[in-house]
């Protein structure tokens, strides 16, 4: 993602999954999100979003938490398998802490509760978790590179 604003990535080189089994909130999500320049895709259920992930990668996830077939705490633990560094927000209707807190320990990245009236604050969860994949990213990239050094200079050492 090379392009940006004000260091943040630009909507449109970003590709968002929602999954939601309610109709009329992923079209609605979907709708929005595509009015700020998002890419977007949509799925009914947690199977059909690791179908559709694995067919292709996104940036980030937005997942409902009840649903049928696979529910979204499952959907976490099994795109953390598939792709660990990808973000992925809850946005639910449940705005019980026992369930925000699961989704968190299982690695959700934030959690929003639905209805959700203002679509900035889609945008604003997106790019927080673009932003913090993108420290995660770097900062994965100088340990590898520091790993390398230490190494080097270790064998130089022994010679």
């Amino acid at each position: 993602m090379n392009d940006s604003r004000d260091g943040h990535p630009l909507p449109a080189a970003v590709r968002v999954l929602v999954i939601d089994d309610e109709e009329e909130i992923r079209r609605n999500f979907s709708a929005a999100l595509e009015d700020m320049g998002y890419r977007v895709a949509v799925a009914e259920n947690g199977l059909a979003g690791e179908a559709l992930f694995s067919q292709q990668p996104f940036d980030v996830v937005l997942t409902d938490l009840r649903m049928a077939q696979m529910d979204g705490l499952k959907f976490i633990e099994r795109l953390h398998y598939l792709s660990p560094d990808t973000p992925v927000i809850i946005v639910s209707g449940s705005g019980r802490l026992e369930d925000a807190v699961a989704a968190l320990r299982l690695g959700a990245w934030d959690y929003l509760i639905k209805p959700i009236h203002d679509a900035k604050e889609l945008d604003s969860a997106i790019q927080r978790a673009l932003q913090r994949a993108g420290i995660l990213i770097e900062s994965r990239r100088r340990q590898k590179l520091l790993e390398e050094q230490v190494h080097e200079r270790t064998r130089q050492l022994d010679e």
